[in-house]
């Protein structure tokens, strides 16, 4: 019996949040979906290899999301220029090259597939200079308001997810023939998990007539979480809250000690259910990251957005409350006022989920997937 060659691909991510390994993992599971056991898939993350002060960038970004905010946000707008970036690039040449070249003898792979900005600034140009026939892919996993690090003239193809990023990648000088619109990259099995949400529902001990409330603040519990779970629960109103608390391990302790007055609370820590979950809700109410936003859509929930880190996720602010989807509550009271409003309405409810399952995209992963394999083959 012959032996079909397996070609290689490698996808590039980074633990800077939570929504760049879920986008490789929902990408890989796409290329094994519609390309079954052709395609040999590695996940390759090597930023403690990186210069400084690339090398900390994972251990920085929560601290400085949740603690900084105002150094985030001038960090972000000050270096978000196409100047500045070929300057960083430049700067950083020496070590970039070695670092590169390293990792394409570590990871040699046919197909390249980045779904973190910093990969793009390197890997690149890295590949022309070897002379191999290696493609690279970017799957840009930022809705609205990407940073000009994702974009390099010597990616072969960009995929993403919004017409707004694609008019910011032709702004930033990407021809229009090498990207594709394609969605956020969510589990391609996301849509029938959902469909668990009832069994779900009934082995948490949720009372089927009272409605649900999911409230998440990514990988790592950011933002205002832990305060705003306990006075939604302490709360008068008549709703049961599920909070997912991630890596946030102070929020899950003290959370686990809250003696709620709405009818149910039910905390968590990391989890790996977040379908079953979203099908046993009705509403969600999340920080404004891209992914849980488009999970969100998927499920057909209106969405409160509670927090949004400055710069790189305040253009999923504008994309929710333009499409009706959802709000953007600043304050914890108007979190609660917003549900409170939700729950008296029905009309205005129904509304918001129509909107929101509107925008949903649950085949993304796999139209990327193959997006990506014809890059190969092209």
């Amino acid at each position: 019996m012959l032996r079909t060659h397996k070609q290689k691909v490698a996808i590039l991510y980074a633990d800077t949040g939570g929504g760049h390994r879920s986008a490789a993992q929902a990408i890989a599971q796409g290329i094994q979906l519609a390309y079954p056991d052709l395609y040999d898939v590695t996940f390759v993350n090597n930023f403690r290899d990186w210069p400084f002060p690339f090398c900390y960038a994972e251990d920085i970004y929560p601290p400085m999301v949740n603690h900084a905010r105002l150094v985030y946000q001038a960090a972000f707008r000050a270096s978000n220029h196409q100047s500045v970036t070929t300057m960083v690039r430049r700067l950083y040449e020496p070590l970039s090259e070695k670092l590169a070249a390293e990792m394409l003898l570590q990871f040699p792979a046919d197909l390249y597939i980045s779904v973190h900005p910093l990969y793009n600034q390197v890997l690149p140009t890295a590949i022309i200079q070897s002379g191999s026939r290696a493609k690279y892919v970017s799957v840009v996993t930022d809705l609205v308001s990407g940073h000009s690090q994702w974009f390099n003239g010597h990616v072969h193809r960009y995929i993403v997810p919004t017409h707004v990023a694609f008019d910011q990648a032709v702004q930033y000088g990407i021809p229009g023939d090498r990207i594709r619109i394609a969605g956020q990259p969510v589990w391609p099995d996301f849509q029938k998990r959902l469909r668990l949400g009832g069994q779900t529902r009934e082995s948490l001990g949720l009372d089927p007539d009272i409605p649900v409330a999911l409230l998440v603040g990514g990988g790592d519990g950011m933002g205002r979480l832990q305060s705003l779970a306990k006075t939604i629960a302490t709360s008068k109103l008549r709703l049961q809250l599920i909070v997912v608390c991630g890596r946030n391990l102070q929020a899950l302790q003290v959370l686990d000690s809250v003696k709620p007055k709405i009818p149910a609370l039910r905390v968590f820590g990391f989890v790996n259910n977040i379908p079953e979950l979203m099908g046993a809700s009705d509403f969600l109410i999340t920080k404004a990251g891209p992914g849980t936003i488009c999970e969100g859509f998927i499920a057909g929930l209106p969405i409160i957005l509670y927090d949004a880190i400055p710069g790189q996720e305040e253009g999923n602010v504008t994309l929710v409350e333009t499409h009706g989807a959802g709000f953007y509550c600043k304050t914890t009271s108007s979190v609660l006022h917003q549900l409170s409003n939700w729950l008296n309405d029905p009309t205005a409810l129904n509304s918001a989920r129509r909107a929101s399952a509107s925008m949903g995209q649950p085949n993304a992963a796999i139209d990327i997937a193959i997006l990506c394999v014809e890059t190969i083959r092209s």
